[in-house]
């Protein structure tokens, strides 16, 4: 999911993320990102079953919650990418 350049809110509730790729990098079943600084992204009350490498990637510069969920299978759970020590600065 990307939300370009809005900053709306974006809830995702509800649903069940099942399988994979075998693209080690890009193997996922839900990638989020948006721009810098957003914080109104919730991802809850999910169920992520069987998903290979990852069940959620994202960006370190989106701001959100991820609570609720139920992970399935061998996936590596959640992944967050970065720019580094400047992302423990920004708030």
């Amino acid at each position: 999911m990307s939300a370009g350049s809005k900053t709306g809110k974006m809830d995702i509730s509800k649903f069940w993320f099942s399988g994979g790729s075998s693209n080690w990098w890009n193997g996922t079943a839900m990638m989020l990102y948006g721009p810098d600084g957003w914080k109104n992204l919730r991802v809850h009350h999910n169920a992520f079953d069987g998903n290979n490498p990852w069940s959620i990637k994202g960006s370190s510069a989106t701001h959100g919650l991820i609570d609720n969920n139920v992970f399935k299978g061998k996936a590596y759970g959640i992944m967050l990418y970065g720019n580094g020590k400047s992302d423990w600065r920004r708030l």
